[in-house]
């Protein structure tokens, strides 16, 4: 994996860690602030599309209509960053 989206899964990540949540928890898609930058519906940036697609593929997070939910493993993967 290239390092900017290991950086940009990371950053999904750290928003999750720094409001405290944990498995089952849901962050809203507009709440990710620099982590996720939306523009018209969609990820704007390309390695956050790719992080977000790695996060969701490899089960770290599910993605739902209200926003990201993580996940056991998620939750694990948050403790150490």
């Amino acid at each position: 994996m290239d390092e900017s989206v290991k950086k940009a899964a990371r950053a999904i990540l750290v928003v999750f860690r720094d409001k405290g949540l944990g498995a089952g928890d849901l962050v809203h898609f507009a709440d990710f602030g620099k982590a996720l930058k939306w523009d018209a519906g969609f990820v704007k940036h390309e390695n956050q599309r790719l992080a977000l697609q790695y996060l969701v593929k490899h089960g770290y997070v599910n993605e739902t209509q209200a926003g990201l939910e993580l996940t056991r493993k998620g939750a694990d993967a948050v403790k150490a960053v």
